[in-house]
């Protein structure tokens, strides 16, 4: 009997080791959350968020600029117009250039003979053309001093003002007059020349000539000042110089 309670006494024992070493033991770890594989290269990936719209292409931008160019010149074409003396017509050559040229000289300027002027219309070099039209003036005055001899040897650098007077008021629509660059710090002279030019079509304003005159003896006389106006053939101021384009410039018809 004594030996029956000692074996159950061992079976006890073993029993509560075992569960001993099982409270002890380290539980299994429990099964990982599954990872997903990345994409393979150039496969899509899905996005929750909208995605954003595409950008405008580039072809549109470039379109874009031709027409900012055109604008712009369309802005300086009226500029242009709108810069043109109140009352001046369109450019048109009289029928006889010749004589509209001739009628801005004194009436003794061309007595023994009437050389053609045209030159001052096709021509583009201004103190070219006033030397032309001084010798012009000498070989038709008959063997004396006429008054156009006398203003001429008066006009200084009016002569390029007179040049464009002419043209404006008998040649219609010719090229631009070619000059020097304007020196830095002074008006664009080639442009006072163009106003002067466009003041002295018929039906223009008096006021509008004015303005142009004064213009152009400022950027003139700008450069005689910075001693820049030998390249367009003048030096110094003449006295009286304004005066007598002044007498030249009456006897347009207006």
């Amino acid at each position: 009997m004594r030996a029956l309670w000692v074996l159950l006494a061992l079976v006890a024992g073993v029993g509560a080791g075992l569960g001993a070493f099982v409270a002890l033991s380290p539980r299994a770890p429990l099964p990982a959350a599954p990872v997903a594989e990345p994409p393979a290269l150039g496969a899509a990936v899905p996005s929750e968020t909208a995605s954003p719209e595409p950008p405008a292409p580039a072809s549109a931008s470039v379109e874009a600029e031709p027409a900012a160019v055109a604008s712009s010149a369309a802005a300086a074409s009226a500029s242009a117009a709108a810069a043109a003396p109140e009352g001046a017509a369109e450019p048109a050559a009289p029928e006889d250039v010749n004589a509209c040229l001739r009628s801005l000289f004194s009436k003794d300027a061309f007595v023994s003979k009437a050389p053609s002027l045209r030159f001052v219309c096709e021509a583009s070099q201004p103190k070219d053309i006033a030397s032309r039209l001084r010798v012009a003036i000498v070989d038709s005055a008959g063997g004396y001093v006429s008054d156009s001899m006398k203003e001429w040897s008066q006009l200084g650098f009016y002569e390029l003002a007179v040049v464009a007077t002419l043209r404006g008021r008998c040649c219609g629509a010719v090229k631009p007059l070619e000059l020097p660059a304007t020196p830095e710090g002074c008006g664009d002279l080639g442009a006072a020349l163009e106003a002067v030019a466009l003041a002295s079509r018929p039906g223009a304003e008096e006021a509008a000539l004015d303005a142009a005159v004064e213009r152009f003896d400022g950027d003139i006389r700008c450069a005689i000042k910075l001693k820049r106006a030998a390249s367009y053939g003048y030096s110094k101021v003449l006295p009286g110089e304004a005066s007598v384009y002044s007498k030249i410039r009456a006897r347009m018809k207006r």
